[in-house]
């Protein structure tokens, strides 16, 4: 369950005590659930990391560049299935 602070500033000092839990907060006619992210790397895509993964059993990077760029021709913007 979220804790509950009396301000977005208490909100925001109460994350910092501890990141695991939500604090719930009403602000501006809205009750917002504010909650510690950790951040991901700026600039990484799926290619570099599946370039830094390497290949898999009986596939080569050619192989799923190519197996990704006939997915996307099919689905457009859909989620990938079965891949």
């Amino acid at each position: 369950m979220a804790r509950e602070a009396k301000s977005i500033e208490d909100a925001l000092e109460e994350l910092r005590r501890n990141r695991a839990q939500p604090v719930l907060v009403r602000a501006v006619g809205l009750t917002v659930e504010l909650r510690a992210v950790d951040t991901a790397p700026v600039g990484r895509s799926a290619w570099d990391v599946f370039e830094e993964i390497g290949a898999w059993a009986g596939d080569d990077a050619d192989e799923v560049a190519d197996a990704i760029a006939r997915s996307r021709g099919r689905s457009g913007s859909r989620s990938v299935v079965g891949l």
